[in-house]
């Protein structure tokens, strides 16, 4: 109480007026002094990572003409913050959030509190765990990087020994290049993500973006029996770059049996592949390869010809290099080589029967007639193979061999009146009923069957018998297929017959017909009008299956995705569809989301399906999937333990109806503790909404305020004073940093000592000092009215 009566925080506004009235004259008479003098007393020293600024000389490196007045310019455009000043003007970053944006550098970054001084705000936003990765930094933290502490990713520090926090690269190899036993070096390889996920890092991803089978990602295929060889067999330790020049090469994983051999100097692959799945399985064409057809060798093993001894030589060709000791003949074909004749000039590789044997071209009498048919011992007789029987042709004439005892009985024809009658050597020359026999008999290479039978020979011979084609085309106009499936018509048709019963489905086209397309009964029912060319194959076509579809062409002609020829479904809605089935989902029929069997799409968000239940009253909106699960509904998850407002202290034990009302959802405000705490805000919201600045979850009264972020720093016994003493009555607002503004009842009360009228002294600093009141001291005071350093 004063003098009159009346309580001091009543006179306080009055006393305080006619103060700051004096202060406003003598700061405009002494303005350039007082701004010079600002600078001239440092309120702290800076801290480590603005050391080098120390010094009245450097001040307006931060502050602008002399003054206290600071830019955010000089801040961002120091050498540490080039980027950072880039990152806010595109609007990137926490520095660019509206929870930042609107504040200054120094709001959270303070300087002058001492060399040890941590500047990098954290406290200011309610530590580092209140960072927002996903909306502050633009990249959620998900899997194992929620986990992850923020040390682990962000390494960088300035000169004070700080972590800086910025620039770090989101590529995995940024951090884990040192985990990787790959040893890849393409960029797209590099890309972790392809395999791996955020939750763990072994096993990798179940769908990898990686095929085996495409050649941008490797250069060898798995085929056949490599199919199920595991990825560990060939990549021991998960090297997956082998650094191999011929990555096909076989000797990388099998060991070559056939060294200093003939075999080892060829590709594996012209006799092995991994289609076979087995290496004991080979298969080579001699034929095409080397051009010896094998013939009856087929049955050799190939290590009979290709001994040890040839080594990675090629095995002569000729029959005698195997063959010498098997010579019957002794030197009776001597003409054909000696010592030991050529055998290929009558046998063939296919066989030891001599079927190769050119008369006409080896010796000079041609076979014609039915003598290109006779059998080779039906002239050269004898019983021993040295015994094959030489003719010299100018002594051998037709009677040599047809004595005509049974066809000219009586007669005494000479050869020359033989080939009088008879046209040439070996053509006997028969009526035309007797050459139907003979040429279209039942055992000939074109009987007359059928619709064949009857037909008169100038039809087919209208130009002569000699290299008549037996086609069906040189007769018949194709009329029906119009040249569309060829000029072998025999493929399809016998002769004689219009019915294709020579067809197969599955061999003469590349269309087998399988299960129902079996039981298909006429040709014309997928072929009309008896077009065979150019059916189309996709079931959904034009004239198969298009008139069939249950779905009406929405889901495309490739009904083979989803059904067999044999009537099965493999439709599989997880490897198929954009909306994979889990939990409940996947006991759910088709039909109950498929009202209709178009199967257009369906909603993939659980509003389309599942409207938003009573108990809801219609506040939570259509993000079921923000607190529900497929597993059941009653899977809630716990929103509260996660966020921008995690429950802790006190609140972990407050009912939800508390603050969620009728269960409506707060929408973003539940984080001001205003909205519940207003009755108890002593401060009478002259503080603002945001609590949390000063109170923790657990306690209101274990209030945790920094005196220094409202500028003023205190000095003396007024660190330990009470709030209350100075902010009477939870009035928190700015007050009078002065000695007079709180100390002038004091000052009334002592009255005059020592010829001093303390009644009408307002510079208490003269005399006082902020560390005690008495006694009063003439030398070495504070020499200032402020309670602030």
């Amino acid at each position: 109480m004063s003098s009159n009566g009346r309580p001091l925080r009543e006179r306080r506004p009055a006393v305080l007026s006619a103060v700051l009235a004096a202060a406003l004259l003598t700061l405009s008479a002494e303005d350039a002094h007082a701004q010079f003098g600002f600078l001239d007393r440092s309120p702290g020293d800076l801290s480590l990572s603005h050391a080098e600024l120390e010094g009245r000389d450097n001040c307006n490196e931060c502050h602008v003409d002399d003054t206290s007045e600071l830019t955010e310019q000089k801040c961002l455009g120091c050498h540490d913050h080039q980027d950072l000043a880039r990152r806010i003007r595109a609007g990137e970053g926490f520095h660019a959030t509206e929870r930042v944006q609107r504040e200054t550098c120094w709001t959270c970054h303070t300087e002058h509190q001492g060399r040890g001084y941590d500047i990098m705000g954290w406290r200011h936003i309610g530590g580092k765990d209140a960072f927002d990765h996903e909306q502050d930094a633009g990249w959620a933290l998900g899997g194992a990087h929620a986990r992850t502490d923020c040390a682990d990713c962000h390494t960088e520090t300035n000169r004070q020994g700080l972590r800086t926090f910025l620039g770090e690269d989101t590529a995995c190899e940024s951090c884990h290049a040192g985990d990787s036993p790959h040893e890849f070096e393409r960029d797209d390889m590099l890309d972790c993500a392809r395999c791996h996920g955020e939750t763990v890092w072994h096993p990798p991803k179940r769908n990898m973006d990686f095929d085996h089978n495409d050649p941008r990602d490797t250069d060898f295929a798995l085929e056949g029996s490599h199919q199920d060889v595991s990825c560990r067999d060939c990549h021991p330790g998960a090297e997956f770059n082998l650094g191999r020049p011929q990555p096909g090469d076989c000797s990388h994983c099998h060991a070559d049996p056939h060294d200093d051999h003939l075999f080892g100097e060829r590709d594996c692959t012209w006799c092995h592949s991994p289609e076979y799945q087995r290496l004991e399985r080979t298969r080579f064409n001699h034929a095409g390869r080397t051009g010896f057809e094998l013939g009856g060798h087929r049955r050799l093993d190939c290590y009979d010809c290709h001994t040890d001894q040839i080594g990675t030589r090629t095995p002569d060709a000729a029959c005698r290099q195997c063959h010498a000791d098997d010579n019957v003949h002794e030197d009776r074909f001597r003409e054909f080589g000696a010592p030991h004749p050529q055998c290929e000039t009558c046998h063939p590789s296919t066989s030891w029967e001599p079927t190769e044997f050119e008369h006409t071209l080896q010796t000079d009498f041609a076979l014609t007639g039915k003598h290109a048919q006779a059998d080779c011992r039906d002239c050269h007789r004898g019983t021993d193979p040295a015994e094959f029987e030489f003719f010299e042709v100018d002594d051998v004439g037709c009677q040599g061999c047809h004595e005509h005892v049974d066809v000219h009985p009586g007669e005494d024809f000479t050869d020359a009146q033989c080939l009088e009658c008879h046209q040439e050597a070996g053509d006997i020359g028969v009526d035309p009923q007797q050459a139907a026999e003979l040429y279209h008999g039942p055992d000939s290479e074109f009987p007359l069957e059928k619709g064949h039978a009857g037909v008169s020979c100038e039809l087919c011979h209208a130009g002569g018998y000699a290299d008549t084609p037996s086609e069906c085309g040189s007769c018949h106009e194709d009329s029906l297929h119009e040249g569309r499936l060829g000029e072998d018509c025999s493929t399809c048709h016998s002769p004689g017959e219009w019915p294709a019963v020579r067809f197969d489905h599955a061999d003469d086209t590349e269309f087998p017909l399988r299960g129902y397309h079996q039981e298909v009964p006429q040709c014309v029912d997928c072929h009309p009008s008896r077009q065979f060319a150019d059916t189309p194959m996709t079931c959904g076509a034009a004239g198969c299956h298009g008139e069939d579809d249950a779905h009406s062409g929405q889901l495309g002609a490739e009904c083979g995705d989803c059904h067999t020829e044999f009537g099965d479904n493999i439709f599989d809605h997880n490897e198929q569809a954009d909306f994979a089935l889990t939990g409940q989902h996947l006991e759910t029929r088709c039909v109950e989301c498929h009202s209709s069997l178009e199967f257009v799409p369906q909603p993939t968000d659980c509003q389309g399906c599942h409207p938003e239940p009573d108990v809801h009253r219609g506040l939570f909106g259509t993000d079921c999937a923000g607190c529900h699960s497929t597993a059941t509904f009653a899977d809630i998850q716990p929103l509260h333990d996660v966020g921008a407002f995690s429950l802790e202290g006190a609140h972990d034990d407050v009912a939800c109806d508390t603050c969620h009302v009728d269960s409506r959802p707060l929408a973003g405000t539940g984080n001001l503790c205003i909205n519940c705490h207003r009755q108890d805000d002593i401060h009478s919201n002259s503080l603002a909404p945001t609590c949390g600045d000063c109170h923790n979850q657990w306690s209101f009264s274990d209030a945790d305020f920094d005196h220094t972020t409202v500028g003023c720093n205190l000095t003396g016994i007024h660190r330990m004073v009470a709030c209350a003493d100075c902010h009477q009555e939870g009035d928190y607002r700015g007050l009078s940093s002065t000695c007079y503004s709180c100390h002038r009842d004091d000052a009334i009360a002592i009255g005059e000592v020592e010829n001093i009228d303390h009644t009408i002294q307002t510079d208490c600093g003269q005399c006082h000092n902020p560390n005690s009141w008495v006694p009063a001291q003439t030398e070495g005071v504070f020499g200032r009215e402020s309670i602030c350093r």
